[in-house]
C-alpha cells in the first residue's frame, strides 16, 4: 500500500540512498520478499545489499547456523561476521 514499507524502501534507493538487510535469521534458503525487493525491481538493485551472517569456526568463517543464505539476492548480497565476535 501506498505510504507502507515497500513503498518507503522504494521511494529511498530510488533517491539514491543505500539499502541494507539482514537476509534473516531462520537458517531458511532465501530471504523474504521485501529484503529481495531489487529481484523484481532491478532498477533499485545499485542502492540495496543484503547481508548474510557469517561465524568463526576452527575451520575458519562459515555461514552463521541461524543465518539464512542469499539465494536469490546474490547479485546484491554479501557475508560479514555476525556470530561469536569477540
Amino acid at each position: 500500500p501506498e505510504g507502507g514499507a515497500y513503498d518507503g524502501a522504494l521511494r529511498a534507493a530510488r533517491s539514491g540512498i543505500v539499502i541494507e538487510f539482514s537476509a534473516g535469521n531462520n537458517g531458511g534458503r532465501h530471504p523474504d520478499a521485501m529484503v529481495g525487493l531489487a529481484t523484481f525491481v532491478p532498477e533499485i538493485e545499485n542502492n540495496w545489499i543484503v547481508v548474510t551472517s557469517l561465524s568463526s569456526s576452527e575451520e575458519g568463517l562459515n555461514l552463521s547456523n541461524f543465518s539464512n543464505i542469499c539465494g536469490y539476492t546474490k547479485y546484491y548480497c554479501v557475508a560479514a561476521p555476525g556470530g561469536g565476535i569477540n
